[in-house]
């Protein structure tokens, strides 16, 4: 992005986390965009213990999460 072309749809926290973010430019989604269905994929055998760690946070109630936004 910063090479200046593309467009990239990743969530403002991660953005902001990166070397550079001040280069670019950024815009929030329409509300009808905001919240979209995300599916978690792996390769059949590669379920490592941080992947379940993260599909159980993924599962977790909301209170549960709080600390992890």
């Amino acid at each position: 992005m910063v090479a200046g072309a593309g467009i990239a749809l990743i969530p403002r926290s991660m953005l902001e986390s990166m070397p550079g973010h001040h280069q670019v430019e950024s815009w929030p989604l329409a509300e009808q965009w905001r919240w979209l269905t995300t599916w978690l994929v792996w390769r059949r055998g590669a379920k490592t213990r941080p992947l379940e760690a993260f599909i159980q946070l993924l599962d977790a109630p909301d209170s549960a999460k709080q600390g992890y936004q």
